[in-house]
């Protein structure tokens, strides 16, 4: 009887409970007629819009439709105040409810960012301006992607360069021009050449398209040069109301062969001087070092005494009134524009000034190796002079290095013999020979001809005994293009997805990058903070690379899909990206205190020092790890990765389930290390030794990563203690262990998931 009365009970409430859902939909239908039937009403009187309007405001559900309706009325210049204070939130709740109009989401982004209606939200604006974007608006995605391009600090929004061309449209190439041209100053990427050189014959009205196809035939990228084409198109982007096309035009004349051209550039350049504009001061400076360089000085002292200032005119004004060059001399006055460079950076004015001042020692070799650090011969002569006499051997070697790369003949004749007598493969003296030789050694000419030939060529794309390295073939040194400092002094080179990243012994930082390749180049926004910071660790997968700064930041370029984009905004897709501060999670996260980074086969890997551990790349998507951990193991571009836990645990996830890393190891571990499986391009080998001295190992495989636990049952290995856990350093990757006898075995990962391999280590 108690189950019956249960049952009917439980059938009466569902068919209430379908009854009462049924007169929902049709309570929402019914006012939905309504409103259909007030839109179609020529001119509604008063007493219609407020019969329509007491009907929204009275029923207790509406359609998302019904609810849009009821914002859009109180968005009236005779609503009252709380009615206005509704507006935003019924639109919110009907974009809830499904309302997908985009030009209703984009009203209301733009109510949200501008402030003018109550309850508006800067980052709620940002939100709805993104999901208009995504659908198409063609207003909201121009608003995104300036915001990309230009950021948002009130709403900690950075400039994300790269994700701004998602949102350009693929036949607005002024639009996208001019965002190539932001985003790759230093060297446009092929993906952006490409563009400009399919627009180049049909969008001549396009100012950035035609100042961009200047910059291309002007340097040559993935073109023959063409000086004459490029200055047709900066001269083309200049009428086209672009001041910049005139401004590289005259820097093309300027830097011609022929003097012709050459007093093109100086008319262009005076006209620009005699203009109210922010290009006139520039102007004048150019000018003043144009005259200066040729012998013109009065006119030279009149245009730097007139121009913006900067290090360059202070230092000539310097030159004018010490030697008397176009103006009478005035020793005082020299002195002062010295000063006055010096504190600007000039790197020779440094060098005069506090080469002859009275100074401590110390302070006076802090100063000069300031200037020999930016690349000032005399003060890189002056620091190597200074090491030979402390003696200081290594540091000798360092700055007789770099007074040889800036072109003091005594020191590359120098280096030439030592480099000689140092290796026996007379290739390395080579290249010193023959820039001594160019720079007017006799000597070296005479050691170049007794150099016996043919020479074999040193190796390119690796780091040299000698610290040099050799660029291969259509590779380009970033970010000026000088690969002279590739020919000594380098410190690092970290390879990258199709390149190398180097570092030099005087701190310098440099990216080299295979110009045929996309997505090799990195952003302005990714370069920029790498040559100020410099590198702590790099690693790459086969499209992207990752690197921590040496201030905590880690930065990515590459293909967005496999990790390119730290924050990529490729699809819209509330699962990944719910909310703007979501997205924008790994972003904050990751820019400071990362403390390592790892590769997976299609994404990377970064553990921060709060113990968060973030997978991005993947089809775009960024993932937290679920944990927190204080070491992360493996990747080695397989398809897993590991993370010991802050508890002393180990988890394993495989690429494609982040979410759902696998326990394999509770708590416990006292040391844990990864190596990569011999001979295979997947998969990894971890080696733990708990708290109580056991150790243990796993085959980390694709899915396979709780499924092998090779030495668990071995009994040699079981019956000992083990501790110092360790890389052997050696190329066969193996690891070493002490054992409690205090015997060391190498352990070795052999390619396939047998049974891992050791030996005593003698």
């Amino acid at each position: 009887m108690f189950e019956k009365a249960v049952s009917r009970a439980l059938l009466v409430y569902l068919l209430v409970s379908v009854v009462g859902c049924a007169s929902i939909e049709e309570q929402q239908q019914k006012l939905d007629q309504q409103i259909e039937a007030y839109y179609q009403l020529e001119n509604p009187t008063q007493a219609q819009r407020d019969e329509i309007k007491k009907e929204l405001e009275s029923t207790e559900h509406r359609s998302a439709w019904a609810t849009a309706v009821l914002a859009g009325i109180y968005n009236h210049e005779s609503a009252t105040q709380e009615e206005k204070a509704r507006v935003l939130p019924l639109y919110e709740q009907a974009i809830e409810l499904g309302y997908r109009i985009p030009k209703t989401i984009s009203f209301v982004a733009n109510q949200h960012l501008k402030g003018t209606l109550p309850n508006a939200d800067r980052v709620k604006g940002l939100h709805y301006l993104r999901l208009a974007a995504n659908l198409e608006n063609e207003w909201a995605k121009i608003q995104m992607a300036t915001l990309y391009m230009e950021g948002a600090p009130d709403i900690k929004l950075p400039p994300l360069h790269k994700n701004a061309s998602h949102y350009i449209a693929a036949d607005h190439t002024n639009f996208m021009a001019w965002h190539c041209l932001n985003i790759y100053s230093y060297r446009l990427s092929k993906t952006c050449v490409e563009y400009l050189l399919a627009a180049e014959n049909h969008d001549h009205q396009s100012r950035n398209v035609m100042l961009g196809l200047g910059v291309i035939y002007a340097n040559g990228w993935q073109v023959e040069p063409n000086e004459q084409l490029a200055a047709n198109y900066y001269s083309k982007a200049a009428e086209l109301g672009l001041p910049q096309g005139r401004w590289l035009l005259t820097e093309l004349y300027l830097n011609s062969d022929s003097h012709n051209e050459q007093q093109q550039g100086v008319a262009l350049l005076q006209q620009i001087a005699n203009q109210q504009d922010d290009y006139a001061l520039s102007a004048r400076a150019r000018l003043a070092q144009y005259m200066f360089k040729q012998g013109q000085y009065s006119a030279a002292y009149e245009y730097a005494s007139q121009a913006e200032r900067s290090a360059d005119v202070m230092y000539q004004l310097h030159q004018h009134y010490q030697q008397g060059l176009g103006v009478k001399a005035d020793l005082d006055k020299a002195q002062a524009y010295l000063l006055s460079a010096a504190n600007y950076g000039h790197t020779q004015a440094i060098f005069d000034l506090y080469s002859t001042a009275e100074l401590k020692e110390s302070v006076r070799r802090r100063f000069i190796e300031i200037a020999a650090q930016n690349h000032n011969q005399d003060a890189a002569v002056w620091m190597k002079d200074k090491a030979k006499e402390q003696p200081d051997h290594e540091q000798y070697l360092v700055w007789l290095t770099e007074a040889a790369l800036l072109g003091d003949k005594e020191s590359q004749q120098t280096i030439a013999q030592y480099y000689q007598f140092r290796f026996s493969n007379p290739a390395y003296a080579q290249n010193w020979q023959h820039s001594a030789s160019d720079t007017g050694s006799n000597a070296a000419a005479n050691n170049l001809s007794a150099i016996p030939s043919p020479i074999v060529p040193l190796p390119s794309g690796k780091l040299l005994d000698d610290g040099s390295f050799i660029i291969p073939e259509h590779h380009q040194l970033l970010p000026n293009g000088n690969n002279s400092v590739l020919q000594g002094n380098i410190s690092h080179a970290w390879r990258t997805h199709c390149g190398w990243v180097i570092e030099r012994k005087t701190g310098e930082v440099g990216v080299i990058v295979d110009t045929r390749q996309r997505d090799c180049i990195p952003s302005d926004q990714d370069l920029e903070p790498l040559l100020e910071f410099g590198v702590r660790d790099l690693t790459h997968n086969l499209a992207a690379s990752t690197a921590i700064l040496n201030n905590g930041q880690l930065i990515s370029w590459g293909s967005r899909l496999l990790g390119g984009y730290l924050v990529d905004e490729a699809l819209w897709q509330d699962k990944r990206a719910p909310s703007w501060e979501e997205l924008l999670a790994i972003y904050h996260d990751l820019e400071k205190d990362v403390v390592s980074v790892s590769a997976m086969e299609s994404s990377l890997l970064a553990l921060t020092a709060d113990g968060n551990i973030w997978q991005w790349g993947m089809n775009g998507g960024s993932y937290l790890i679920p944990g927190k951990y204080h070491q992360l193991l493996g990747g080695y571009i397989s398809r897993d990765a590991c993370g010991v836990t802050t508890t002393g645990g180990l988890n394993c996830w495989h690429q494609n389930k982040p979410m759902q890393p696998i326990t394999l190891i509770t708590q416990g571990v006292n040391t844990v290390r990864s190596a990569p499986r011999l001979g295979s391009a997947y998969g990894f080998v971890v080696m733990s030794i708990s708290d109580e001295g056991q150790l243990a190992v796993w085959n980390i495989y694709y899915n396979m990563i709780d499924a092998d636990q090779a030495l668990m049952n071995d009994p040699e290995i079981n019956s000992y203690t083990w501790s110092d856990l360790r890389p052997s350093g050696s190329e066969d990757q193996s690891m070493l262990a002490t054992r409690s006898d205090g015997r060391t075995y190498r352990f070795y990962y052999p390619k396939n998931l047998d049974i891992t391999r050791y030996r005593l280590e003698r």
